[in-house]
């Protein structure tokens, strides 16, 4: 996943964002942890297209919009 990219929100069974199902755009990408190799730590600030509000969310929670090249 990387900046630009276009996603919806999977979320987890235990996972209680108000955007659980919508798509939006990923505007940073953040390792909280500072080091690699740690996903629990890595996390993007999304826009979502509902409402244009800006969010972090762990990036094992979102799905990237695959989309044809032509």
């Amino acid at each position: 996943m990387k900046v630009g990219d276009i996603v919806t929100l999977q979320g987890s069974m235990y996972s209680s964002y108000q955007y659980q199902g919508q798509t939006g755009l990923v505007l940073e990408k953040i390792n909280l942890a500072r080091r690699s190799g740690f996903p629990e730590a890595l996390f993007c600030k999304v826009m979502w297209f509902k409402d244009g509000k800006v969010t972090s969310v762990k990036e094992k929670h979102l799905e990237s919009l695959k989309h044809d090249e032509q």
